[in-house]
């Protein structure tokens, strides 16, 4: 138990994950920051501000970079771990096992939380922004509010809310990814820039704007066709992958040492 409290310490308090936090939250305001100036005047809504943050701004930079962000956290530390003979006092403690499956998710985890931080601080902002200056909650129907109206929900909390969800099952995903990395490729670094990588490189192979394998369809909900099914597979088929990967390859880094 001590093992565990210790390693959500880590994984979730870390200075590493107070970065990761800020430049979630930072990049996500950047998106609709350009319209705050216009908050006071009733031409901007909450809704619209929020989905500017989140995937329609132009100067939204979150949709591009969230692979490092939910990597930054926790994805290098298996590899950390060895190179600082942490191991070895772990091992003490507790089983091989239990030590990776702990250390598995919690990564997902602390990525999670980075990347659903943005939209999450993007929410509580406009909200607040809606009490104290009279923002108006919707004014006008974006694509996003349209692709969650196909799926039935109107309700512009209930949409941002799913966001905020969405984009912590997507962290879980590339930062699982990143821990799978972290064991074949052996690098610190390249745990953090290899997903960012095969999410370029997907996005280049499968140009089409709905196909299901191009990664960025994990993101924007706008991709794909409006059901919420292809997300749960494709994300779940990646997570088993990854926890196969780190497993495996685990073990050669335990024999490698």
């Amino acid at each position: 138990m001590e093992y565990l409290v210790q390693e959500c310490k880590r994984a979730l308090f870390s200075p590493v994950m107070k970065i990761a936090l800020l430049l979630s939250s930072a990049l996500f305001i950047a998106g609709f920051f350009e319209y705050i100036r216009w908050f006071p005047t009733g031409q901007i809504s909450v809704l619209y501000a929020f989905f500017n943050g989140y995937n329609s701004g132009l100067t939204n930079f979150l949709i591009v970079v969230f692979p490092i962000i939910a990597c930054l956290p926790f994805a290098a530390s298996f590899i950390q771990d060895h190179r600082n003979r942490l191991t070895d006092l772990i091992y003490i403690r507790t089983s091989t096992y239990q030590y990776k499956v702990v250390k598995f998710f919690l990564n997902g985890m602390a990525g999670g939380i980075a990347v659903a931080a943005g939209p999450f601080v993007g929410m509580v902002i406009l909200s607040i922004a809606k009490l104290i200056i009279g923002m108006p909650l919707n004014l006008s129907e974006t694509e996003t509010a349209l692709r969650f109206n196909e799926m039935g929900i109107d309700n512009p909390y209930l949409m941002m809310t799913i966001v905020v969800l969405l984009l912590f099952y997507c962290g879980f995903i590339f930062s699982s990814i990143g821990l799978a990395c972290s064991v074949i490729a052996r690098n610190s670094y390249l745990a953090v820039l290899l997903p960012l990588v095969l999410y370029i490189v997907t996005g280049i192979m499968f140009p089409d704007y709905h196909s299901p394998f191009n990664l960025q369809f994990l993101y924007d909900i706008n991709r794909g066709v409006p059901y919420y099914w292809p997300r749960m597979v494709i994300g779940i088929i990646l997570i088993l992958l990854s926890a196969i990967v780190f497993s495996i390859g685990g073990k050669y880094v335990d024999q490698s040492k």
